[in-house]
């Protein structure tokens, strides 16, 4: 999913491979993400202070269900980019062979599933970590 972000920070990890943003939603939320990339691409795209369009996905996630709290939230507990997430599974979806959850919570998610509970009922309270990144990022 695309979300509208204004970056407050950008950190190579200095590998010239990957690195980690930190960038705030149009309701002032604080997010972190990786990228994949190159330092320079990633400073091209990544200029701090400016607000840009940006497609986010949980990767690398792992769903608790069913999750009694109705809570509706995106929390990012470690000041990096694993993030805990709780809310309400509203789709199931496959794109490209990868199958795709979508979370309503303080805002929607898109994440995959390590074990890829396609089982999960929808509607059901969830739980969900893993690591927030940028896809398709590149022009």
């Amino acid at each position: 999913m695309k979300y509208r972000v204004t970056i407050i920070a950008l950190n190579s990890c200095g590998c010239d491979a990957e690195g980690e943003v930190v960038a705030e939603l149009e309701d002032k939320t604080i997010i972190h993400f990786y990228y994949q990339g190159s330092d320079s691409q990633a400073k091209q795209i990544f200029v701090v202070g400016k607000s840009i369009e940006v497609e986010l996905k949980g990767e690398n996630c792992k769903v608790e269900m069913p999750h009694g709290n109705n809570t509706s939230q995106i929390t990012f507990p470690n000041k990096n980019c694993y993030f805990i997430a709780t809310g309400e599974l509203l789709s199931i979806d496959v794109l490209d062979d990868e199958v795709l959850f979508l979370l309503k919570s303080s805002f929607q998610l898109q994440f995959d599933n390590e074990f890829d509970n396609s089982e999960i009922p929808l509607c059901s309270n969830i739980k969900v970590t893993g690591e927030l990144w940028a896809d398709n990022w590149w022009p």
